[in-house]
C-alpha cells in the first residue's frame, strides 16, 4: 500500500523531514475531538509561510485554513515553534560538527 505522503508537493514535508519534526510537536490533548493527522496540518502551514498567501487561500489537499492556524496560533503561543527550532539547530550542529547532539 502506497502512503498518502509519497508524492511530495514542493512545499510538504518529506517522509524524512517528517520523521525528524514529529516527534518534536507536543502530544495532542486528551480533552476535546480526535486529534487529527498533525502532517497534513504542519504542511498546510508551511505552504502558507512559504507562500506569504492569505491563509483563507489555503488549497483544498489541506486541512481547513482555521484548523491550521489554530495549530499554528497554540503552538506560537506555547513555545512550540522556538522548542522546534531550537532542536533542530542543535541537530543539524551536531550532524555538521560530526558529533553527537547533545540533548
Amino acid at each position: 500500500m502506497r502512503s498518502p505522503y509519497e508524492i511530495v508537493e514542493r512545499h510538504d514535508l518529506t517522509e524524512a523531514e517528517w520523521r525528524r519534526l514529529a516527534p518534536l510537536l507536543p502530544p495532542p490533548s486528551p480533552r476535546g475531538r480526535r486529534p487529527r493527522d498533525r502532517r497534513p496540518v504542519v504542511n498546510g502551514i508551511l505552504w502558507i509561510l512559504a507562500t506569504g498567501a492569505r491563509r483563507r487561500d489555503l488549497p483544498p489537499r489541506y486541512p481547513p485554513w482555521s484548523t491550521c492556524y489554530a495549530y499554528f496560533r497554540r503552538w506560537e503561543r506555547d513555545g512550540t515553534w522556538d522548542r522546534i527550532h531550537r532542536a533542530l539547530q542543535r541537530t543539524l550542529r551536531s550532524e555538521y560538527n560530526g558529533v553527537a547532539p547533545v540533548q
